[in-house]
This record gives structure tokens, C-alpha cells and sequence, in this order.
């Protein structure tokens, strides 16, 4: 069977920043991560919130007889970073 091609972007919203606390006991910052799949496939976040310095990890899910061909993460291409038989990713 020909597999198809699956385009996927994820718009992963993660700032990595340093704060030096100045003798407060500051709670850190939470962020939102926003996934978007093209057609054929789903992407799947294990959370939605992450606190500043955490990370998130991405299943990825192709319709079947279709294959992952692109993880683009805020504009950067890391579908050679892809684990998992082609279907985890760790930001």
C-alpha cells in the first residue's frame, strides 16, 4: 500500500525565560500550547498548561495508510527529532 504524506504543524506556545526572584517567593509562569493537525491525523498534547521550564509531549497519530512527513514547531522543522516509531515528540 502507498502511504500518503501527513503534513502536521504545532504551534507550541513555551517561552523559556529567567526571572531572579528579589526576595519574593514568585510562583512561575504558565503557558499554553496550541497543537493544530493538517487532514489525516491528530495531534494529541499531554497537557494544554505548562509552567515555565516544563515540557510537553506530543503523540502523533497519522489516518491509516498515511505517515508523518512534517512536525514544524513554531516555524522550525523537528520531524527528525520525532521518537517513538515516528508517533512521540518532547518539547
Amino acid at each position: 500500500m502507498r502511504k500518503t504524506k501527513l503534513w502536521l504543524v504545532v504551534t507550541a506556545v513555551i517561552l523559556a525565560m529567567t526571572f531572579v526572584a528579589c526576595g519574593k517567593d514568585e510562583t512561575p509562569s504558565m503557558y499554553t500550547v496550541t497543537v493544530t493537525a493538517g487532514e489525516h491525523g491528530s495531534v494529541t498534547p499531554d497537557k494544554t498548561n505548562v509552567e515555565e521550564g516544563g515540557s510537553v509531549t506530543l503523540t502523533i497519530t497519522p489516518d491509516t495508510g498515511y505517515e508523518l512527513s512534517l512536525l514544524s514547531v513554531n516555524g522550525d522543522d523537528v520531524t527528525d527529532d520525532v521518537t517513538g516509531g515516528g508517533n512521540l515528540y518532547s518539547i
